[in-house]
């Protein structure tokens, strides 16, 4: 006779928000019934003292955006008011954020979106506050990408 002990723990399941820091352009945007093809932004998720926080801009379409600041406990997104926005998920590009009203954000790291790219094929012109030019990718229509577009 033999005996398995398994043993489970909530801690072991939660996950560390630091692995996700990074810049993030939208791949896509959709909930049970629509698919936003059309739609387009971006997500930083960023260290302030021991906080994990994040930002994202996203475009639904030309009436529809939405924009959100707030930080990570666990996989939980929440809002700076402590509200629950969601939850975060690792992809095998990037990330997934799925929102508690049934919207699923699907965002690349912007590192891989730009792998490829050249410095000539719609790269964000802004200058960062270190000085160099924005590595993003500029949204459409625009010479500027998701964060900046609003700034200039």
């Amino acid at each position: 006779m033999s005996l398995i002990i398994i043993s489970c723990s909530k801690d072991d399941d939660k996950i560390d928000p630091s692995q996700f820091i990074g810049d993030y352009e939208l791949k896509s945007c959709f909930t049970d019934t629509d698919f936003y093809s059309d739609a387009e932004g971006g997500c930083e998720i960023f260290k302030v003292g021991n906080t994990i926080r994040i930002s994202f801009y996203v475009d639904k379409n030309s009436n529809e955006n939405v924009s959100f600041d707030g930080y990570f406990d666990g996989d939980q997104v929440l809002t700076s008011d402590e509200e629950n926005f969601g939850r975060i998920w690792e992809a095998s590009l990037g990330i997934y954020i799925d929102q508690v009203d049934g919207t699923t954000y699907e965002f690349w790291k912007s590192s891989y979106i730009n792998s490829g790219a050249s410095s000539s094929s719609g790269r964000c012109q802004a200058i960062t506050q270190k000085g160099t030019q924005c590595k993003r990718k500029a949204s459409k229509g625009s010479i500027y990408c998701w964060q900046h577009k609003n700034n200039h």
